[in-house]
């Protein structure tokens, strides 16, 4: 017998989705029987790994169709998932419950996941992968004379540019006010790379930017930053999965979702922080549009956040030290008979931010630099 398992939505749901995925292509092929995994994009997650690599497939790909039609067609789906509902377990749970258990041949009631907390996700990433993100961030420390990179993925998939403003009707992005505030803030304590679309980055943002480094920067160019970062703050979208599977300190701004839902309260690691006077209100997304889009307005404002409430608790979950700089800024070269020298050479004053300006990484990545000798 062949499956066909058909996955949709967004990246974050297909990273949760992979202990249920690989414990599911096990148990089928345990059977004697062939499995496939389709999804509407995001397959470079499934990239290296020993059980799903060779079985995940675009669903967008000539052929697949005479495949899909002669199979049991499973479409597992979390937002369907009664304890994901009611906040008894979050996606990874969900999809375990929807997949995993309900098509075991030896189901028992024990066997529903709550908290997910044993299902461990991994993403495998090659040693190409970890060198070249590796070799990014320790240029961009020397860049910024900081020992400490930190991911920032301040918006939301459903983010969008709307007469110069970011709009998010799922109530889960931060506003560019306060993506500048948080950006200006951590830059006295690390380096901070922007995760997120060209076209929403804010223009003289503290955050550098990786438009420029590689022709494609794809999700495992983003897992690989994560990876071999010193930390994440971000709000509910991809990056906040990544840093769960590679184990990292983070910061999750929620709005509209709920921490049960689509983060791990019970991780030590991840720190979730909404507003405290707002409580928000579950979205019955693919389920009822008229009730989602009354709860949409009853989250309205939800991620207008304090910024000076949330700062600290960044630079303590995530052991970050403020500093004044006394460096020196690289001004233009001036040569003569006797060699080169930097007349732009001034220092810091106290509260004075060195990477202000929005910049590329790929000039980090240049391996010989100029001399001052060589004017």
């Amino acid at each position: 017998m062949t499956y066909s398992v058909i996955l949709s939505g967004g990246a974050g749901r297909i990273i949760t989705a992979i202990p249920a995925l690989e414990e599911f292509a096990k148990m089928i092929q345990e059977q004697g029987d062939e499995v496939r995994v389709f999804s509407y994009g995001w397959t470079e997650l499934f990239l290296s790994n020993p059980v799903l690599q060779n079985i995940t497939f675009d669903i967008n790909q000539k052929g697949n169709f005479e495949w899909i039609k002669n199979s049991k067609i499973i479409s597992p789906e979390p937002y369907f998932n009664t304890r994901y509902m009611n906040q008894q377990t979050n996606l990874v749970g969900a999809f375990w419950n929807e997949l995993v258990r309900e098509y075991s041949p030896q189901t028992e009631q024990d066997d529903i996941v709550d908290t997910a907390d044993y299902l461990s996700t991994t993403i495998y990433l090659t040693k190409v992968e970890n060198n070249f993100a590796k070799q990014a961030l320790d240029m961009l420390k020397q860049k910024t004379n900081k020992n400490k990179v930190i991911v920032f993925q301040p918006f939301g998939s459903g983010a969008k540019l709307e007469n110069g403003n970011v709009i998010d009707s799922s109530n889960r992005s931060l506003s560019v006010d306060a993506v500048n505030k948080i950006a200006n803030e951590l830059a006295s304590s690390c380096a901070v790379i922007y995760f997120g679309p060209d076209e929403l980055y804010p223009q003289n943002s503290a955050m550098a930017s990786t438009n420029g480094l590689v022709p494609n920067r794809d999700l495992r160019f983003w897992a690989a930053l994560i990876a071999n970062s010193d930390g994440f703050v971000g709000v509910d979208s991809v990056g906040q999965h990544m840093a769960k599977v590679f184990e990292k300190k983070s910061v999750i701004v929620l709005g509209a979702t709920l921490a049960e839902n689509i983060s791990y309260p019970w991780d030590d690691n991840i720190k979730t922080f909404r507003r405290d006077d707002m409580e928000p209100t579950y979205v019955p997304i693919r389920i009822n549009q008229v009730d989602s889009d009354l709860a949409d307005r009853m989250n309205e404002g939800i991620m207008d956040i304090d910024v000076s409430k949330l700062t600290p608790i960044i630079h303590e979950h995530l052991g970050l030290v403020k500093s004044s700089y006394s460096g020196m800024v690289q001004g233009p070269s001036t040569c003569s008979n006797q060699g080169c020298v930097d007349s732009g050479q001034v220092s810091y004053p106290e509260g004075y931010y060195k990477n202000t300006a929005p910049t590329t990484l790929s000039e980090f990545l240049k391996k010989k630099k100029e001399k001052a000798t060589e004017c």
